[in-house]
């Protein structure tokens, strides 16, 4: 039986992300996209910031989003998946794209960390987040969690293209102690209209 987590590391999944990103951002209204709008409202609050890490950057789109609203902002990007990664260097040549995993990275020097549709699939989404608590020295943007207000919960799903997955759907006050208690509070929220989906940012207490 396929682990649907290591799915991801599909050459298959890398290159169908890769085509719909440029779908989306092909749109003269791409800026709507909920993805994109609400990640540049978290941008909007986090004026000064330098430089960005994408943990989980996938095929690295949120590299082309800065690029085009804030074009000063350093963006490096990492995935677990080679294939992922492959593809992010294909679509957006020049930028810096690298293989590693969360789990033990160091995410310290980075003024923003931009955790995107990360915990919803990981396995063991706590101790990949443990690494990042401890070594955070900017803000961490945790962007297009699902969240609500009864247990967490995995579903069982199909991904791109076709293939098994799962997300999770966290309780929100579980998930807000998670990191509060590892020093994180969170400084600012929003809850998207379109999806049972939010936006967080997060700094050390």
């Amino acid at each position: 039986m396929v682990d649907p987590y290591k799915s991801w590391l599909d050459a298959g999944v890398a290159e169908a992300m890769g085509a719909l990103a440029l779908e989306d951002l092909a749109k003269p209204d791409w800026e709507t996209h909920p993805p994109f709008k609400y990640f540049l409202r978290a941008m909007e609050r986090l004026g000064g910031a330098a430089t960005l890490l994408d943990a989980g950057c996938g095929v690295g789109h949120y590299s082309e989003v800065l690029a085009r609203r804030y074009p000063r902002v350093r963006y490096t990007g990492f995935d677990f998946s080679p294939h992922m990664v492959d593809e992010a260097r294909r679509l957006w040549p020049g930028r810096e794209f690298f293989v590693a995993d969360m789990v033990g990275h160091d995410y310290a020097g980075h003024d923003v960390v931009l955790a995107s549709s990360l915990i919803e699939v990981m396995g063991d989404w706590a101790r990949g987040s443990e690494a990042l608590c401890q070594t955070l020295t900017g803000k961490l943007v945790l962007h297009r969690v699902r969240v609500h207000g009864g247990p967490t919960v995995r579903n069982d799903t199909t991904g791109y293209p076709g293939q098994p997955t799962y997300t999770h759907v966290h309780n929100e006050r579980e998930l807000l102690n998670f990191y509060e208690e590892r020093g994180l509070s969170a400084v600012w929220r929003e809850y998207w209209t379109e999806h049972p989906q939010a936006t967080y940012i997060f700094e050390k207490a």
